[in-house]
């Protein structure tokens, strides 16, 4: 397996190994690729710089998300 930075971090943070695995375990499930939901969009990047589309892309994002999940 690859030990990714965040297993360091939980590591030198001296977070106990079975709350590692649990937290890894769960992380995986989390964002496993099936389980992002997709937002499929077109942002205008030519005019802007790079953290100004980041940002676009953050809010349209958001909204999205708050559209769907906000009747459940």
């Amino acid at each position: 397996d690859i030990i990714e930075v965040s297993d360091y971090i939980m590591i030198a943070r001296g977070d106990l190994p079975e709350k590692i695995v649990s937290r890894l375990a769960h992380d995986k499930e989390a964002f496993a690729e099936e389980n992002i939901p997709s937002v499929d969009f077109h942002v205008d990047s030519e005019n802007n710089n790079v953290e100004q589309v980041a940002d676009e892309v953050y809010r349209i994002y958001k909204e999205e998300m708050e559209k769907r999940y906000s009747n459940k």
